[in-house]
Order: C-alpha cells, then structure tokens, then sequence
C-alpha cells in the first residue's frame, strides 16, 4: 500500500537517508524499522519505497520524487520527455507562444512537500 503521509514524514525521510548513508541491507532496515516501532504493513512500505529510489534517480536525476512502482514505471523519462516536449516548439501556430508541455504521466505529490524535506543525495 502506498502512504504518502508515511513517506513524507521527516522521521521516514531521516531514516532513509540515514539507511543510505550507511549503506544497510534489507535485513538491517527491516531490523532497524521493527525497532523503531513501525508495523509490518508499514516496514513494507517505507522499504518498498526505497528500493525504488535508485530508479527514481536513475530516471529523472532526481531523489525527491515520490511514486510508486506503477507510477514510475508508466512516467516518462527524461530524455524521452524532452524529445515529447520538442514536437511541439515554443512559437507554435497550434497554441500559446512560449507554452510549455507538461508529461503527467507520473503524479508527484512529493512537489508540494519538497522544500521542506532536502532531497536525498544521489546514490
């Protein structure tokens, strides 16, 4: 299950820059997550989470994106995005000059929240 509220809280952030940090393994973030006190269905999604981060970062340069596997699977990376973006230039008969095109494929909520917790460093 996806919990967004879990996921962006400061204490969850912490821990996962933390975990990367000291490059632990599953079994050493599961241990640390149980004592900490979060629940299996909780331990899942936080771990869940990070074993996407490497993707997530491998495909928009970014770590301060949050989605889950489905979402990050049918988003656009960046190159591809930016060639989608191409097809449609700025002084355009079709639509407003100097428009941008937005690829929304990938809903980030993490865009609202992003100031207040500093990206993670890139792997």
């Amino acid at each position: 299950m996806f919990c967004a509220s879990l996921l962006t809280s400061a204490k969850v952030q912490e821990f996962i820059r933390d975990a990367f940090k000291r490059k632990l393994d599953a079994l050493q973030i599961s241990t640390a997550l149980n004592k900490a006190g979060y629940s299996n269905e909780d331990r899942a999604a936080i771990m869940d989470y990070m074993a996407l981060i490497p993707k997530i970062q491998d495909k928009f340069g970014l770590g301060n994106l949050l989605c889950d596997k489905l979402a990050l699977e049918q988003s656009t990376a960046q190159d591809i995005g930016r060639w989608k973006a191409n097809l449609w230039p700025a002084d355009s008969e079709v639509g407003n000059a100097g428009a941008t095109v937005h690829d929304t494929i990938c809903v980030a909520v993490w865009a609202a929240t992003a100031s207040l917790y500093p990206p993670l460093s890139r792997l």
